[in-house]
C-alpha cells in the first residue's frame, strides 16, 4: 500500500471559476456562492469558495496535496483544520484521481440529452431525475467530467419543473494554476474540525450533541497529531 501511496499520478491541470444563481418563480435571486477549483498535474487539488448571503463567513478553502496533506481553511478567521492520508487513503485517492470516466461522462440513471462546446470544451449534457429534482449538467469529459454547467429544478404541483439554481463557469484556464492556491496557511491558527465548523456556523446554533459525525472527525484528526 506504501508503494501506490508514493506513486506519481498526472491528470489535467486547470483552474476554473463557477457562480452558483439561486432562483425564485423564474427570477434570479442572487449568487449563492462563487467558487475557485484548481488542479495541478501532480492531482493536488484545491476550492475556494465565496458565500455572498453570509459575508461574515468570508472564503472557504479545502486544499488535498499529492503527498497526502490536506486542510479546511476559514480565511476570515485565519483558522484550519489540516491532516495528512494514511497509506491506504492516499493510495484510494489518487487512484481515483486517475480513474478514466465513462463514454460521454454517463453513470448509472444518467441520460444524454446532446453534446454542446462550454468554454471552449466539448461537453456531454446529462440530465438524472432525483425523486421530484432534475439536475442537468454540462461535464467535460477531458477535465474528468467536470460539470461546466449545471441547472437544478424542481418538480411542481402542476407537473412542471421549476429553475431552483444555476451554476455556469465564468472563466476557464489550463494548465497548472499558480501554487499559492494549493497554500496550507502556516501562519492560521490550528483547531479541530469541530471547532472550525462550530465557529464558522455560530449563527445556526449547532453542537457536538446534534453533529455526532463531528466526534469521529476529531477523534481521526487527534490520531494525526
Amino acid at each position: 500500500m506504501a508503494v501506490l501511496a508514493q506513486r506519481s499520478v498526472e491528470v489535467t491541470p486547470y483552474m476554473v471559476v463557477q457562480d452558483t444563481t439561486g432562483f425564485n418563480a423564474g427570477a434570479a435571486t442572487g449568487v449563492l456562492e462563487h467558487r475557485v477549483l484548481s488542479w495541478r498535474r501532480d492531482g493536488s487539488m484545491a476550492m475556494r469558495g465565496v458565500f455572498p448571503a453570509h459575508p461574515e463567513a468570508g472564503a472557504l478553502k479545502r486544499v488535498e496535496l499529492a503527498d497526502g496533506h490536506f486542510a479546511m481553511i476559514a480565511e476570515a478567521g485565519r483558522a484550519k483544520s489540516t491532516g495528512l492520508r494514511t497509506n491506504a487513503a492516499l493510495a484510494a485517492w489518487k487512484s481515483a484521481a486517475v480513474e478514466v470516466p465513462p463514454p460521454d461522462c454517463i453513470y448509472s440513471s444518467d441520460t444524454l440529452l446532446g453534446r454542446e462546446q462550454v468554454q471552449g470544451q466539448d461537453t456531454a449534457i446529462i440530465m438524472r431525475e432525483l425523486g421530484d429534482t432534475r439536475v442537468t449538467q454540462w461535464r467535460a469529459p477531458s477535465l474528468r467530467c467536470l460539470d461546466l454547467r449545471s441547472r437544478v429544478e424542481r418538480r411542481t404541483p402542476t407537473g412542471s419543473w421549476d429553475l431552483v439554481a444555476e451554476k455556469t463557469t465564468v472563466a476557464l484556464a489550463l494548465g497548472d494554476p499558480d501554487d499559492s492556491q494549493f497554500d496550507l496557511e502556516a501562519g492560521y491558527a490550528e483547531m479541530k474540525p469541530s471547532a472550525l465548523i462550530m465557529a464558522l456556523a455560530k449563527d445556526w446554533g449547532p453542537t457536538l450533541q446534534n453533529c455526532p459525525a463531528w466526534a469521529s472527525m476529531d477523534a481521526e484528526y487527534l490520531k494525526q497529531q
